[in-house]
């Protein structure tokens, strides 16, 4: 069974190989392959799907506290250019000079803050993207790696029941013939054998 620490493309890639290096059937293009292995290794990526899209749900969490942050950050840098303004004006500078140089921080501050939020909004909105696209991606790969895996598991076990069935044709046509060569003396198993019929 696959480690809990593993991903689920490592996961994939070792169903990947587990089917890529499962034993050939004698006389058959077909392969062997541990069904219970198998079914374990789905079970596992089926497990670890809600880490990896809980851990997306953290980006897009982080998104929030990232927007809020830079909110705060402009808040301050905003605050800071008021005060800024305010000192120039009490300490005796020309009322002329102190509003200039007020707009021009206010200015510069607003500036920078719409900048900053600007960027936290694109860079959210890109790992967003990024987080539901990956999320995306596994699912679908999971579930081609589930029916694909289910679909050969499907035909080795339909072969391998075909190959017993002909086996048993193939006796029972042997018996028959042995049967029809002695009539005396009938097989002691042949009861079993009509049993199973």
């Amino acid at each position: 069974m696959a480690n809990n620490q593993n991903g689920v493309d490592e996961m994939l890639d070792m169903l990947y190989e587990m089917i890529d290096e499962a034993k050939s059937v004698p006389f058959s293009s077909d392969c062997r392959l541990d069904r219970n292995a198998a079914l374990d290794l789905l079970d596992s990526i089926r497990n670890r799907f809600p880490v990896e899209l809980s851990e997306s749900v953290k980006i897009v969490q982080n998104r929030d506290r990232y927007i809020q942050e830079a909110q705060q950050e402009a808040t301050r840098i905003l605050e800071q250019a008021q005060a800024q303004a305010k000192r120039i004006v009490d300490e005796n500078e020309t009322v002329r000079q102190a509003r200039a140089a007020a707009k021009e921080a206010i200015d510069t501050a607003r500036a920078k803050a719409t900048e900053i939020m600007t960027k936290a909004n694109d860079d959210a909105a890109a790992t967003t993207r990024a987080a539901e696209d990956r999320a995306e991606s596994l699912k679908r790969a999971a579930n081609e790696y589930c029916a694909d895996a289910l679909r050969r598991t499907e035909d080795a076990v339909a072969e391998a029941y075909g190959e017993i069935k002909q086996s048993h044709d193939h006796f029972r046509a042997l018996l028959g013939a042995s049967v029809t060569s002695t009539p005396r003396r009938a097989p002691a198993y042949d009861v079993d054998l009509e049993e199973d019929d």
